[in-house]
């Protein structure tokens, strides 16, 4: 594979400068009542002190964790991460401590986490099928 064509790709050098990732989480709707108010400061600060014991603690630059939609089937929060390029080599595995923070959270504050739903319609046919 000719560098030109590797370089032609714009690939992006994560130990230059800083770097960011987002995680979306999704919590069950059941928690809407403290959706906006209570759950933001709790995810914020697991995620901070998740990333804060990982090995590249000292690399972390910003968190921002706010509410970003009431989804399908969960009420979703974006966690955007930046972090110091020195931090490259745990790109992955931060995503990971991101993700087991907040299910931490939740299994603290009894927060229930969602599955997908499946929703099924009954269209006047179906009582003909009975």
């Amino acid at each position: 594979f000719p560098v030109s064509e590797y370089l032609g790709l714009s690939p992006r050098n994560l130990s230059q400068g800083s770097y960011g990732f987002s995680v979306t989480f999704g919590i069950d709707y059941q928690h809407q009542s403290i959706c906006l108010d209570e759950v933001v400061p709790v995810f914020k600060e697991a995620v901070t002190q998740a990333i804060s014991q990982s090995d590249v603690g000292e690399y972390l630059e910003d968190l921002i964790v706010d509410f970003s939609e009431a989804g399908a089937s969960s009420l979703d929060y974006l966690i955007y991460v930046t972090m110091n390029g020195k931090a490259a080599r745990s790109y992955w595995s931060l995503q990971r401590i991101v993700q087991q923070a907040c299910v931490k959270a939740c299994n603290q504050h009894n927060w229930g986490i969602p599955f997908a739903q499946l929703t099924v319609h009954q269209g006047e046919g179906f009582n003909k099928l009975r």
